[in-house]
């Protein structure tokens, strides 16, 4: 009975430690019509811990003065609207689903 108590004890130390302040989104650029943004606004909430963004359908012709395709401009977007203290995590893609992983150093 000690050990039950011990580990939720325990548990909920762990929990009061780490507070992560997350964004999750997901956007199918085919559904909107894709147009290049000036920016994202409050589509993408500013000082997060972690970010975790979803995209569908991210074929689409960056400007000229990008010399990377669609979802590398798509990453550059959301990097610049984040900041220089986020680093990428990954980006893992499968078809024509990609999901990016950004935390804040």
């Amino acid at each position: 009975d000690n050990i039950s108590n011990d580990n939720d004890k325990e548990k909920e130390e762990i929990k009061k430690k780490i507070n992560i302040d997350m964004f999750v989104g997901f956007c199918d650029l085919k559904k909107k019509n894709f147009q290049v943004p000036n920016g994202f606004g409050s589509e993408l909430p500013l000082n997060r811990d972690l970010y975790v963004i979803g995209v569908e359908n991210c074929f689409y012709t960056p400007p000229e003065k990008y010399y990377f395709e669609s979802l590398g401009h798509w990453t550059y977007l959301i990097c610049d609207h984040l900041g220089d203290e986020y680093t990428i995590v990954d980006i893992v893609k499968s078809g024509s689903i990609a999901i990016i992983v950004l935390v804040h150093q």
